[in-house]
């Protein structure tokens, strides 16, 4: 691997170059279209995408508290001209570098700062860098985990939570983790059959009305209107023991965020109708 730095007789300055391609910097910033170039082009690493991870957030707003500049102050990105591409404060450059390769890493952490303090270096090869595969599983990871604390807060639980996790890794991060794992399937935590509060009308000989006026009579949820004043329903502690849960219907409202709905299960019909069964006695 041919690692260097080419000189440029132009007001003082140099041409950062990895592998024999040029890394354009503008002052304290440095090309992350030219960065992801070097080190492969793989889709998956591309600028958006490593952007838009957690882990990738969660540093940026660090960086911003460490050395006083905002977003817009820290990432620049231009669209057409001669010289298109998304460019970064070098400090988050850096970070990109570890995510690209260790070998582009350890370059930039020596070449890219020495350059940025007002010097010059240049370093021989690294050794040969591992598999990018686990390099992504820990991306992989790391967002998982992000992304289930989110279901938690969003009292999602579960299956609904390990679906709902994996589906937003797989769309930041490029990874069908279960697809990965041979996951086809996740077993549901009990013979339940999953209903609503149709259903269970049906099973009672009551309409959905009714028996939500009784689920929520008797404690099993909780009843409100949403900003749009339409009725919700949420399972209470009582409800949650009794096998209700909030469901990922698939849609979603008008401003993006997913539409959920109570769902019951056997165990929860079989409740209900002893309690009612208890009230006529």
């Amino acid at each position: 691997m041919n690692v260097q730095i080419d000189s440029l007789n132009s007001r003082n300055s140099q041409i950062l170059a990895f592998d024999g391609r040029a890394i354009r910097d503008r002052g304290d910033m440095l090309s992350l279209t030219d960065m992801w170039k070097a080190g492969g082009s793989d889709p998956q690493q591309a600028p958006a995408k490593w952007r838009a991870l957690p882990t990738t957030k969660s540093f940026v707003e660090h960086v911003e508290v460490t050395i006083g500049k905002s977003d817009t102050e820290l990432f620049k990105v231009q669209n057409g001209g001669k010289s298109p591409g998304t460019f970064a404060h070098w400090q988050i450059a850096l970070a990109y570098a570890k995510y690209l390769s260790p070998e582009f890493h350890v370059w930039c952490n020596t070449v890219v700062r020495e350059r940025m303090e007002g010097g010059s270096a240049s370093i021989h090869p690294a050794a040969p860098a591992p598999s990018s595969s686990a390099h992504c599983a820990r991306e992989a990871r790391l967002s998982y985990n992000h992304y289930m604390k989110m279901a938690r807060m969003m009292k999602i639980e579960g299956n609904q939570a390990v679906i709902s996790a994996s589906n937003a890794v797989k769309s930041t991060v490029g990874i069908d983790m279960m697809a990965a794992m041979g996951v086809t399937h996740l077993i549901a935590p009990s013979d339940n059959a999953v209903m609503n509060a149709t259903v269970i009308g049906r099973e009672l000989g009551k309409g959905a009305r009714d028996v939500n006026i009784d689920l929520t009579r008797l404690g099993y949820q909780t009843a409100f209107r949403d900003s749009k004043g339409h009725l919700v329903y949420e399972p209470t502690a009582k409800g949650k023991v009794a096998g209700g849960y909030m469901a990922d219907t698939g849609k979603r409202h008008s401003n993006g965020t997913p539409v959920r709905q109570l769902m019951w299960t056997t165990q929860t019909l079989e409740a209900l109708r002893a309690e009612l069964q208890m009230e006529k006695a």
